[in-house]
């Protein structure tokens, strides 16, 4: 919102100054997911963001892979609520959902960024152990 203020000098000249105003405070991050975890091919993870701030506040989730290259964390793996902060992300998959995550919260005054929580998840064993047992004439398996 921009106000006009008039200013009359002693010399009798008008003068006005425009200035902008914004009542509202930008976001303020009060929570957000801290602690970096493993988890399992497969699993389940739930990342939680929460900010103040003087109106309605919008949350929006980010990933970088290890080496700072942007993540795409679209698709129906992600459930992303703009409205509550909450990111799930359901089957991880070791190659592509390791990395740093973190939230953006923002309303009509300004955004601001949480810290970056880590998320490793490790492959699924894709080896059997294969009791071996060794007699006299056969080897079975």
């Amino acid at each position: 919102m921009d106000y006009i203020k008039y200013i009359v000098t002693e010399s009798l000249e008008l003068m006005y100054f425009k200035f902008l105003f914004s009542p509202e405070n930008p976001p303020r991050i009060l929570h957000a997911t801290k602690t970096s975890a493993n988890f399992k091919d497969g699993g389940r993870v739930d990342l939680h963001c929460q900010a103040s701030g003087d109106s309605q506040i919008t949350y929006q989730w980010f990933a970088t892979e290890f080496n700072g290259y942007d993540k795409d964390i679209s698709g129906s793996r992600y459930t992303h609520n703009q409205n509550t902060g909450q990111l799930i992300i359901n089957n991880l998959q070791h190659g592509k959902d390791s990395g740093y995550f973190y939230c953006v919260a923002g309303n009509a005054a300004g955004k601001i960024r949480s810290h970056r929580v880590l998320i490793q998840v490790s492959c699924k064993s894709k080896h059997r152990i294969l009791k071996i047992t060794v007699s006299q004439k056969y080897i079975t398996l």
